[in-house]
């Protein structure tokens, strides 16, 4: 999701870096770290807006018992909002098995990533965090098929003024249909513009593994691509300075699903993906965050500390945070490949200038729409 800066504005001159552990600590308490009691004197606000923009709120125990009397209201929010998940995260259940059906009978290879059926592969539980949106993943080739099976099951296209810029530099349609609220997201790609693709996308979908929930099957990722995905996830966030402790719990629950063997080969195969460095990335954030050892080389931001980075990526909206210019982090992620930084760093420029070109265009339509 794109975050509205305006989200952040309640935090303006305030502190929040005890809420912000608690935040930390509850999340840590589900991978089996020490539970830590949430001290007295914290906001009960401050933690339920950080929980939830960074996708975590189901994360923090519901047990009254568990909160200091500043909090007494705490775990009634909690418990209503996991009911809204259910609500919504059900729906997209529904959705996603009826969309994964038709595909599969229209011979289009395909696979969900993200959502409910990703929590349930790494969590065990379909409602660890929110999920509106189902994201299906196919090959370039077969995108404008797909969305032909999906629109005849009802959907349509969203967001028209700037669907021909998500889909040609962020790879995705967003399609929704009249009385449904779950929104499907196509994508064609998983990456975005001012980060490095990966090479052979087709991977994702040759490797991807059918799962039966709830008496359905359906095709997801492999669980290596999981943790990819979730360091994908950490970059994006990262890039667009938004809070991302959700993406980083799916990384270290992916790699705690692994033998310690088959996290190197986690590594190997985003190496063949071209995406190693963003892969170490992701495991020095999670280790900074966590605590963990996932990381097994060098940084490829080595300057930033690790205060540094838990901040960024729990708190980004904190001012005089030493975010690395944009150019520096591709440069970074890209490796040893000037050419593929220059390939790169030009798709991320023409994204910028088709972008505003688009947005201008339409506010010519809107005033003249409005003149008329």
């Amino acid at each position: 999701m794109t975050f509205d800066p305006a989200q952040f504005r309640r935090f303006e001159g305030q502190s929040f870096e005890r809420e912000a552990q608690v935040v930390l600590d509850a999340v840590g308490a589900r991978f089996g770290a020490p539970p830590s009691a949430p001290p007295d004197g914290i906001d009960p606000e401050f933690v339920f807006h950080i929980a939830r923009l960074n996708k975590v709120i189901l994360f923090l125990p519901e047990e009254p018992q568990s909160w200091p009397a500043s909090c007494a209201a705490l775990p009634q929010r909690i418990a209503q909002t996991r009911l809204r998940v259910m609500m919504g995260n059900h729906a997209a259940l529904r959705a996603g098995f009826e969309a994964s059906q038709h595909l599969t009978e229209a011979g289009i290879a395909h696979l969900q990533f993200k959502g409910p059926l990703q929590q349930v592969a790494l969590y065990g539980d379909p409602l660890r965090k929110p999920a509106g949106d189902i994201d299906l993943l196919v090959a370039p080739r077969d995108r404008h098929r797909a969305r032909a099976v999906l629109e005849r099951l009802g959907y349509r296209p969203t967001e028209a003024a700037m669907a021909s810029w998500w889909s040609r530099f962020l790879s995705e349609v967003h399609l929704t249909r009249p009385g449904d609220r779950t929104v499907i997201d196509l994508h064609h790609g998983v990456q975005q513009p001012g980060l490095p693709r990966p090479h052979a996308l087709q991977g994702f979908i040759d490797r991807r593994e059918i799962m039966t929930f709830q008496g359905a099957a359906c095709p997801v990722l492999s669980p290596g691509d999981r943790g990819l995905i979730a360091a994908i996830s950490v970059a994006k966030a990262f890039l667009a300075h938004e809070p991302c402790l959700g993406a980083l719990a799916d990384l270290r629950a992916s790699h705690a699903k692994n033998e310690p063997q088959d996290i190197d080969l986690i590594y190997e195969n985003a190496s063949q993906h071209g995406l190693a460095e963003t892969l170490c990335f992701a495991r020095h954030a999670a280790d900074a965050c966590f605590g963990t050892r996932l990381a097994r080389h060098p940084s490829p931001l080595p300057d930033l500390t690790s205060q540094s980075l838990r901040e960024m990526l729990i708190t980004p909206w904190k001012p005089g945070l030493p975010w690395p210019r944009r150019r520096r982090l591709l440069w970074a992620l890209c490796g040893p490949s000037p050419l593929r930084y220059l390939r790169e760093a030009g798709r991320s420029a023409l994204s910028i200038l088709y972008h505003g070109a688009l947005q201008r265009q339409n506010r010519r339509a809107n005033s003249e729409g409005s003149a008329g």
